[in-house]
């Protein structure tokens, strides 16, 4: 059983680390509203030397539009080397979404400030 160890900010989000490539480790905010794996900057894609595959039309929460740059980044997620598509962030957020949380356990621990995701 793999494990990943995170934390809750000051502005009460959850977040995790995510290590793209060998030495590019970047926090993420948890949304569990975005059903996609991961949503870097631009500038965090550019130091990784992905290369932007495409664009895509996507639909916000909020109902409205959007298109955005899409990238395959390798990533080391829970103990295993992974090959997952990117939305191209204009934000300076990084988000994780529930297609690399699926499947897997988190907790958020609004008391000790700790969030822990396990694989199952």
């Amino acid at each position: 059983m793999a494990t990943a160890i995170g934390s809750v900010t000051s502005h009460r989000e959850p977040v995790i680390p995510v290590r793209i490539l060998e030495n590019l480790i970047i926090e993420c905010v948890v949304d569990t509203g975005f059903s996609g794996a991961l949503m870097p900057p631009a500038e965090v894609v550019s130091q990784s030397g992905a290369f932007v595959i495409g664009r895509q039309k996507f639909q916000l929460v909020s109902g409205r539009s959007i298109v955005a740059s899409v990238a395959l980044v390798d990533i080391d997620w829970l103990d295993q080397r992974r090959m997952v598509r990117v939305l191209i962030s204009e934000d300076l957020d990084a988000l994780i979404g529930a297609e690399l949380l699926d499947g897997n356990r988190l907790v958020v621990d609004y008391v000790s400030d700790e969030v822990t995701l396990t694989s199952e």
